[in-house]
């Protein structure tokens, strides 16, 4: 399509509540390589519990959330938390999905993240689908972000 701002597809993310047992199953039986994790334990949770993780396989990456209240990655039920979207520029993919008809309602206004790793930022915005599904659109180029 001419001008898209959308560039590919970012990451999926899945919730988990058994975040050890899902590390070891994508990176033992399946052969992904664990590329960063935030141990940033919330209130609550214990030191040194791995809350958020991205791993890598070829072209594919995870994100693994931990599942619970305390880490703000309850939300809806069932194992997938989102699809990660890599944009150009996540203004001009807002008005590009605005023109198309994604009313202003269902997104998020762009915002700096530093949750993964405080020394790498990055920007992102929700859209929400027809159907609760969230689409987190990010700023970033894989390969170049995680290495």
């Amino acid at each position: 399509m001419k001008n898209c701002p959308i560039t590919g597809q970012a990451h999926v993310a899945i919730r988990t509540e058994k975040m050890e047992d899902t590390l070891r199953f994508y990176t033992k039986v399946f052969p992904f390589t664990l590329l960063k994790a935030a141990y940033d334990a919330p209130d609550g949770a214990k030191p040194g519990t791995v809350n958020q993780a991205i791993l890598r396989c070829g072209d594919l990456y995870l994100e693994l959330l931990r599942a619970d209240e305390a880490t703000g990655h309850g939300g809806k039920p069932g194992p997938l938390h989102h699809l990660g979207i890599s944009v150009a520029n996540l203004e001009d993919a807002l008005a590009f999905l605005e023109v198309r008809g994604l009313p202003e309602s269902a997104h998020t206004a762009p915002a700096q993240k530093t949750n993964l790793d405080p020394a790498h930022p990055y920007r992102s915005a929700s859209v929400t689908g027809p159907n609760g599904e969230i689409l987190g659109l990010y700023e970033i180029d894989n390969a170049s972000y995680f290495g």
